[in-house]
Order: C-alpha cells, then sequence, then structure tokens
C-alpha cells in the first residue's frame, strides 16, 4: 500500500457579511462605499456621469487644439 502525499489545498472557512439592500444595490456594511450587486438605476447613474466626463473632456481638449 501507498501513503497519501499531503498534497492539495485548504478551502477557507466561510465567511458572513452582512449587506444592505437599497436602490442603488446591495451594500456591505462594512465597507458602504462599495456596491456588491448595482441595480440598473445605479449602472445608469455612473454611465451618465461617465459620458459627462468624458464630454467634458473632449471640450476642453478640442478648444486647446483648434487653431485662431
Amino acid at each position: 500500500k501507498r501513503q497519501q502525499r499531503g498534497v492539495g489545498f485548504r478551502i477557507p472557512k466561510k465567511s458572513f457579511r452582512l449587506c444592505v439592500r437599497e436602490e442603488y444595490g446591495t451594500r456591505a456594511l462594512d465597507e458602504p462605499a462599495v456596491v456588491l450587486r448595482p441595480t440598473a438605476l445605479q449602472r445608469e447613474i455612473e454611465l451618465r456621469t461617465t459620458t459627462r466626463q468624458i464630454a467634458g473632456f473632449l471640450r476642453s481638449y478640442a478648444g486647446r487644439t483648434m487653431w485662431s
């Protein structure tokens, strides 16, 4: 009979995280700034914010490169 080697991996214990669900998504109470599962409303807000940032950058960049 062969002896088993100690090869393998350890599975960590499952941890419990207390969460709060709101209209923007599910957040963890220990890290309220992080949205674990965003809702459609949160995704739309993020897309609109990103669009405004890009549009503002393009407006300012186009103003600098135009020849007068």
